[in-house]
């Protein structure tokens, strides 16, 4: 399984605690493992 989420930036200048900025890098994170009986095992 494998999940991307898209950087951000907050709280910039006067807008602080409501204007954000998105950011051309991303968290990826994968997990490797395999299904058994409905429950995900990992390696």
């Amino acid at each position: 399984m494998k999940i991307i989420v898209p950087a951000t930036s907050a709280n910039i200048g006067p807008g602080f605690d409501s204007v954000g900025v998105a950011v051309s890098k991303y968290l990826i994170i994968e997990v490797l493992g395999k299904v058994i009986s409905g429950l995900l095992s990992t390696i």
